[in-house]
């Protein structure tokens, strides 16, 4: 997808969130059902919300800076170099990466987790997560979830259908991007939310044999309509970015990355880990 997109996210990596509670008064109070199914939902989320999080950080390219690199970019493209540092200090720190099926069964039924667990995330099928990304994550046995936006499948700078599926082969997670990359607050009709939502999942399934019940906001921009639509096609969770507030009710559905800067070492990241979860 087009760098650019991710300008105005500069401010997110220093942002953080503040756990909220959704209004709810102005749906259907006279409804006793409803209003007790809300409530009922409201306390599992207000549990899960209340559980300590896991740091899960967020790339998009590992590529060189050309020179005189804006600084926007920046942002986004992670030096190899770097990349490899902060992978490295990850493990050299006892780091452990967990999937999203482990941080979901963490959240519902309390299951165990890594003393020092850490979930690391990718957008947008660039080609560079699997030429770069993918060798140094195998080097330390680390698993990572790939977010996939499907319409570049295939073409150039982007992976394959091939590549997908060996990925996921390896014990690594593909996950849902939607079709094109909008804004999820822009959809408008039912046939919106099919392309967007439903037919990458579907798409990715055949793709990899595997299930896709995992979802990635395009710019981490959430919409609290589409909440119930996720959890209608299938999909257990879905992630924003650290300055979005959390769902009450849907707090599954709101779960927080950070953007790591190609600017940091490993050292500067792990700080920010500490600070932003």
């Amino acid at each position: 997808m087009k760098r650019v997109f991710a300008i105005c996210m500069i401010a997110v990596v220093f942002s953080q969130c503040t756990q909220s509670h959704q209004n709810v008064s102005n749906l259907n109070k006279g409804n006793k059902n409803t209003a007790a199914i809300i409530a009922k939902a409201t306390v599992n989320g207000l549990a899960i919300l209340q559980k300590k999080q896991v740091p899960v950080l967020c790339y998009h390219h590992i590529e060189n800076w050309k020179p005189k690199e804006k600084a926007s970019l920046k942002l986004l493209l992670s030096p190899i170099k770097n990349f490899d540092d902060q992978i490295k200090s990850l493990a050299d720190s006892g780091y452990q990466t967990i999937t999203p099926d482990e941080y979901y069964a963490y959240l519902t039924t309390g299951a165990p987790l890594p003393p020092k667990p850490v979930m690391i995330t990718f957008d947008d099928t660039n080609k560079d997560q699997y030429t770069y990304g993918l060798p140094e994550l195998n080097k330390y046995h680390f698993k990572a979830v790939f977010f996939i936006t499907t319409v570049p499948i295939d073409k150039r700078k982007y992976m394959s259908a091939e590549q997908l599926k060996e990925i996921a082969d390896e014990g690594h997670v593909i996950a849902a991007h939607t079709f094109d990359h909008p804004d999820i607050a822009r959809l408008k009709t039912a046939q919106d939310y099919e392309n967007e939502l439903l037919k990458p999942k579907q798409q990715l399934e055949a793709i990899t044999g595997k299930p896709v019940d995992c979802f990635a906001y395009p710019y981490g921009i959430i919409d609290p309509k589409v909440y119930p639509l996720l959890e209608r096609d299938g999909y257990k969770s879905a992630y924003q970015l650290v300055q979005f507030k959390r769902d009450t009710t849907y707090p599954l559905y709101t779960l927080r990355r950070i953007i790591v800067p190609g600017t940091w070492n490993g050292v500067t990241m792990q700080k920010w880990m500490k600070i932003a979860f």
